[in-house]
């Protein structure tokens, strides 16, 4: 240390030499990988005549797109328009226009949609497109025989609207009053008329039945005494329902009518039993009633043989 402090100038001298030492030591390295750095560089170039294909796939498709320009393709939604959707009465949002949805029990969607009608109409199921006096759930008729509420002509059978009003029973009551051998008095208890004779194969005036069979009995009363209780046959000509009239005794022989309500055109008519009758505008079909309880009529249609059962009112 005291000859660095005697020798200042020449320790400053000897580290600076070191320094410059170190310095050129360092370039020299770096010179030397100069080469190794850039040998690609100077490598020889290999030469070739070959010319390399060219990858022409994108003119190609540029060429397609020229000739078969982009066309609208048509889109089940409607582009650029919101979705709209509908919130049923159970709290269910769904897309409007849902076709397995069913807006108005009972009619899915679909068939709404498919005939060009307004779902979202809060009347929609009463509503009558074509104005043929069914309205669109009565078009609709459970789908299988459904028909086009946009055409007048397409429509159910006028017997859909058809009810049971009123169930009517009219008594007609008879009363096989005497006999005198095959000669039968008969008296009609409801109608104002004389009394008639008659005989086997004879018709009683003023009804629809005729006598059939005439069988003699004698019975004895309380006091022993006999008595005449033969009984009398009559047949109705319409029905061929038998009746059998015993002497001295009322016999009951109710007619039956069926009220019906014709909602086509809000009429009433009354029909009886073994009746026929048409239901307008419909003048070439006939029906005919052949049975009526207090809850329903059932008809037919003769010429097909087919059986509708009218509801009650």
């Amino acid at each position: 240390m005291d000859w660095i402090k005697t020798k200042y100038d020449r320790a400053i001298l000897l580290a600076a030499t070191a320094l410059l030492l170190a310095s050129a030591v360092f370039v020299f390295l770096k010179a030397r990988s100069v080469n190794n750095t850039f040998a690609s560089y100077f490598a020889p170039v290999s030469k070739s005549s070959a010319i390399k294909p060219l990858n022409i796939d994108p003119i190609n498709q540029a060429r397609e797109t020229l000739t078969n320009p982009a066309k609208w393709k048509k889109q089940d939604k409607p582009v650029f328009v919101a979705v709209q959707y509908v919130l049923r009465k159970t709290g269910v949002l769904e897309p409007f226009g849902n076709e397995s949805g069913d807006y108005v029990p009972g009619i899915p969607n679909k068939w709404f949609i498919d005939n060009g009608l307004d779902l979202l109409a809060p009347d929609i199921a009463e509503q009558d497109p074509d104005a043929d006096r069914f309205n669109n759930r009565e078009e609709y008729a459970g789908g299988v025989n459904s028909t086009n509420p946009n055409d007048a002509n397409s429509h159910p059978p006028f017997s859909n609207k058809l009810r049971l009003a009123k169930y009517i029973q009219i008594p007609f009551r008879l009363i096989f009053k005497a006999r005198d051998g095959e000669i039968m008095q008969i008296n009609t208890v409801d109608l104002r008329q004389p009394s008639q004779f008659l005989k086997v194969g004879d018709r009683i005036g003023g009804t629809l039945f005729e006598i059939t069979k005439l069988e003699k009995k004698e019975g004895v009363d309380s006091l022993g005494t006999k008595t005449d209780v033969s009984e009398a046959t009559i047949r109705n000509v319409d029905t061929k329902a038998e009746i059998i009239l015993v002497l001295g005794v009322i016999a009951n022989s109710p007619d039956t009518y069926a009220l019906f309500k014709y909602l086509y055109d809000d009429s009433e008519f009354k029909v009886k039993r073994d009746g026929e009758f048409h239901l307008k505008p419909d003048d070439k079909t006939t029906y005919k009633l052949i049975d009526i309880t207090n809850n329903e009529a059932v008809i037919t249609i003769p010429a097909t043989g087919a059986k509708i059962t009218v509801p009650k009112l």
